[in-house]
């Protein structure tokens, strides 16, 4: 199992750089553009920044937490949906599992 290490500052100053904006490297899901939100989006994003990789790979195709990941036209369930993504960071066993230890 591959261990990366997060960056809470990284993911921090991303989340300051675009909270109040859209990157266009990923899809727009606020109820502007027709979506029911965008909260999920952004937080995968700052987790990205952080330092996690996108999973794109692997498991059921079927199960909510199959594929954590996005591009600019489209993005998993996972990385788009609060109840998916926490599903996917609490059971997702596939290819990618999340343990956190506190440094504080």
């Amino acid at each position: 199992m591959a261990t990366y290490t997060y960056s809470g500052t990284n993911a921090d100053n991303y989340a300051s750089n675009w909270y109040n904006s859209y990157n266009p490297n990923y899809p727009n899901y606020s109820s502007d553009f027709g979506g029911g939100g965008d909260c999920a989006n952004f937080v995968s994003q700052c987790i990205h920044a952080g330092g996690i990789p996108m999973k794109t790979t692997g498991g059921d195709s079927d199960r909510a937490d199959y594929q954590w990941c996005a591009s600019q036209t489209t993005a998993s369930q996972a990385w788009r949906g609060a109840g998916s993504l926490r599903r996917h960071i609490k059971y997702g066993t596939v290819g990618q599992r999340w343990n956190f230890t506190s440094l504080a």
